[in-house]
């Protein structure tokens, strides 16, 4: 007879567990929906203001990067082509992908656009001033 008792209470214990863990899913899956919209709706509105920040942040980024080793750079090519990427054609594709989904317009394409000319722009004069001081160096270009 214990066994009974002990089989019978077990299963009521898994049954409340698992019925707990179900009501958990679904709140914490209508929360996450409710978070998922207000983040859409938000993106929406900033959606030219986050690409102009990415821009932002690239050019910062390369001039960073060129600064902080641009003794590196003089020393051997490889390591150019590793650590001075062009961070205009990650900007460039992030454009294109929101513009195709509508979420900014022709226009406004055009001027980010422009501005990612402007940030390729300073990638090749960084890479020239390279060139121009390792040949003044010596060093192999």
């Amino acid at each position: 007879m214990p066994s009974f008792y002990t089989n019978r209470l077990l299963i009521s214990y898994c049954l409340i567990i698992l019925v707990v863990n179900f009501c958990s899913c679904s709140v914490k899956s209508t929360t996450e929906s409710k978070i998922k919209k207000s983040d859409i709706l938000a993106s929406s509105v900033s959606n030219v203001e986050y690409l102009k920040q990415s821009i932002e942040e690239a050019e910062n980024r390369l001039s960073r990067n060129f600064r902080q080793k641009q003794v590196l750079f003089l020393k051997s090519k490889r390591y150019e082509s590793l650590y001075h990427k062009r961070e205009d054609l990650n900007v460039r594709e992030q454009i294109l992908l929101f513009w195709k989904d509508k979420k900014i317009t022709d226009n406004q394409k055009k001027e980010l656009l422009q501005k990612c000319d402007d940030l390729a722009d300073l990638w090749r004069k960084q890479r020239k001033k390279l060139t121009l001081k390792r040949f003044q160096l010596g060093f192999p270009n």
